[in-house]
């Protein structure tokens, strides 16, 4: 084989020989077949593209910090090989084993493996986007700490649960059968990307298939642990829109304690089930009211560990966690911010059903439990209903609004942000200009701060802070203790804010 190097910007043939690329060597283009043993050293901190086949790694074999671009692999066994802390992007393997190597943290892009075999292959924290496997043995092969973007596993042999504690998003499973405890162990998975059977137990020892109607029956019968059932549960549906009562045991923090005790795995199912649950919210599958609720369990987590310098790796991953939460629950407190301190003193929401105000007082309960709100009409609006709601404080009134717009997705909040009102646009902005001149609040304040005045009729807007980057419980706090499938239905009656 002749290997094509780029050199200062130049090209010219150098003979690939027995040795690694030479360290000011950055980028090779392979040609033939590799004839002279490049891929029995440890190649290193260079940019592999072209085409080559007939490969036969030695155990020395070791591709580390190196990128592979529009490379062609045909006909090639890499055994034993440890391929870490690379990219490939846009590349294609073909016939081609990874028996018994180790694959971690890398990310592959747009690429293609067919007719691969992983057999006894380990492959950790590595990101596939946009990659496909065809027709490949993935029998004996172990994936875990993943994540899957738009990936197809087409005609592929499978013979254990192959994924563990990873995060699959939009991709599909063609033709190719899995284990329950793939749906089961790993979030994003749904039916509507899967054609194939499911097995209840490893492929070479005896098994039976369940078949997808039979699925809730799984649900309701087996000890699985609330996580696993709401992967199944979501597998079923594709969105957690209308809530799920496993979802409602996953954010209680008595679920998470058995599995403390491996501080590690914990770490990484609660980050790979956080990012699967932020991706839901983004795309518009899940009401915030999920995060807010993860966001005071993760709060509640970490003031369960205190200062122990016992559990600093979990503290560490905690609160890495509540900070990505922090993140996706701050606008919802802006946009909530905004709407309490308006100079309205009413609050009409577009509802569906008829135009009794019994029949609302009744669907949409926890509006009114705290009390203080008052429907004062219900006004025909086209098709659905006009509810025009009051209030006798303004504490009231933020806490129907926080629990409205708990009911929203990122999308419907950014719409509702987007459409307010002059009037309460710039009350928005003269408290961002009030609140920049104002020295910072001591870090013992509440999450939430309101100058309200007691129970005086709303007539001006109130002085009004929320924090989630502040320890704290916004569940407690706002009113928020309610399941996701009543989230799920009282989205369904309140359709928007006008």
């Amino acid at each position: 084989m002749t290997r094509k190097s780029k050199k200062n910007g130049g090209r010219k043939l150098v003979r690939a020989g027995g040795s690694a690329p030479h360290k000011d060597d950055r980028t090779h283009v392979l040609e033939g077949d590799d004839a002279e043993g490049l891929f029995q050293h440890e190649i290193r901190d260079v940019t592999l593209t072209g085409h080559v086949s007939g490969v036969q790694s030695a155990p020395a074999c070791n591709i580390v910090e190196t990128a592979l671009v529009s490379l062609i692999v045909q006909s090639s066994t890499f055994t034993s090989c440890d391929i870490k802390d690379s990219a490939v992007r846009e590349s294609r393997f073909v016939d081609t084993s990874f028996g018994s190597s180790s694959i971690t943290h890398n990310s592959f892009a747009i690429s293609v493996f067919e007719r691969c075999a992983f057999r006894y292959t380990d492959i950790q924290n590595c990101d596939f986007i946009e990659t496909v496997f065809l027709n490949c043995d993935l029998r004996n092969l172990l994936i875990k700490n993943c994540s899957f973007n738009r990936c197809t596993f087409r005609d592929c042999w499978t013979s254990n649960k192959l994924l563990e504690m990873s995060r699959l998003s939009e991709c599909n499973f063609e033709n190719t059968d899995i284990q329950i405890e793939t749906i089961a162990e790993n979030f994003g998975l749904t039916v509507s990307g899967f054609t194939g059977r499911i097995r209840d137990g490893l492929a070479d020892d005896p098994h039976k298939i369940i078949p997808v109607s039979q699925l809730p029956r799984w649900l309701r019968s087996s000890a699985a642990h609330p996580l696993q059932k709401l992967s199944v549960d979501y597998f079923l549906k594709g969105t957690l829109l209308e809530g799920s009562p496993y979802l409602d045991e996953s954010w209680n923090v008595r679920t998470w304690l058995p599995m403390f005790k491996r501080a590690g795995s914990f770490i990484v199912v609660l980050t790979q089930l956080v990012d699967f649950l932020i991706w839901l919210y983004d795309r518009g599958d899940l009401p915030i009211h999920t995060l807010i609720r993860f966001h005071s369990m993760t709060n509640a987590l970490l003031g369960a560990l205190g200062e122990d310098t016992a559990h600093r790796q979990a503290l560490a991953g905690i609160g890495g966690v509540h900070l990505s939460l922090a993140r996706a629950v701050d606008p919802y407190l802006a946009l909530l911010e905004e709407l309490t301190s308006s100079l309205e003193e009413d609050v009409r929401l577009l509802v569906e059903g008829p135009g009794s105000k019994a029949h609302y007082l009744k669907s949409l309960a926890p509006f009114f439990e705290g009390g203080g709100v008052e429907i004062r009409e219900v006004r025909p609006h086209n098709s659905p209903w006009e509810l025009i709601l009051s209030f006798d404080a303004m504490g009231a009134k933020l806490l129907l609004l926080a629990l409205f717009l708990s009911t929203r997705t990122k999308l419907e909040l950014s719409r509702i942000k987007n459409s307010g009102s002059p009037r309460t646009t710039k009350q928005s902005t003269a408290l961002a200009r009030r609140a920049a001149a104002e020295p910072p609040a001591p870090m013992t304040e509440p999450i939430i701060s309101l100058d309200f005045g007691g129970t005086r009729v709303v007539r001006a807007a109130p002085h009004l802070r929320l924090r989630a980057y502040l320890p704290g419980n916004l569940v407690a706090e706002l009113r928020l203790d309610i399941g996701s499938q009543l989230i799920g239905k009282l989205r369904k009656t309140v359709k928007d804010i006008l």
